[in-house]
Formats: C-alpha cells, structure tokens, sequence
C-alpha cells in the first residue's frame, strides 16, 4: 500500500505524513509537489523528504504553463539527499 496525498493542503498532507509515519508506513507521496492548486517550495518539499516521502514531479503543469522546468529542476537539485 502507498500513501498519497493527493489534493489536500501542503498543511494537511504533512500532518498526514507523520501520521503515516507513526503508523509504521514506508511508502508515501507527495502527489502534484509543482501543481498551484498544493505548491510547495524546494524547502518545504525537502521536510517532507525527511519525513520518508517521495516527491512527484508531473510534466503536466510544464506543459500547461503552470510551472516552468527551471523552477521544477530547481525543485527536484534542491530536494536530493
């Protein structure tokens, strides 16, 4: 089973994580990281990695003009461990 967190406030999902994390899961995600509806920062993505979580990327909001690749792949050097 994976835990995703989907549509739900950056807020919500970080709370939803440490749950997860008290419950012992090992796969989380954090869905539509580049999405404007739930952005997160570099930063704030970066807690979430340290919380076990892997962080999804999608081409979609790239090719919809919501988030640009330098902004993305600033994102994604910043987040690796």
């Amino acid at each position: 089973m994976i835990l995703s967190t989907s549509h739900i406030s950056k807020i919500e999902a970080l709370e939803l994580v440490k749950a997860g994390n008290k419950a012992g899961l090992e796969k989380m995600i954090l869905t539509h990281a580049d999405s404007p509806s739930v952005f997160t920062t570099a930063q704030e993505q970066k807690e979430f990695v340290t919380n076990g979580v892997f962080i999804e990327h999608s081409y979609l909001t790239i090719y919809n003009s919501a988030t640009s690749w330098e902004t993305m792949l600033k994102q994604i050097h910043t987040i690796r461990l």
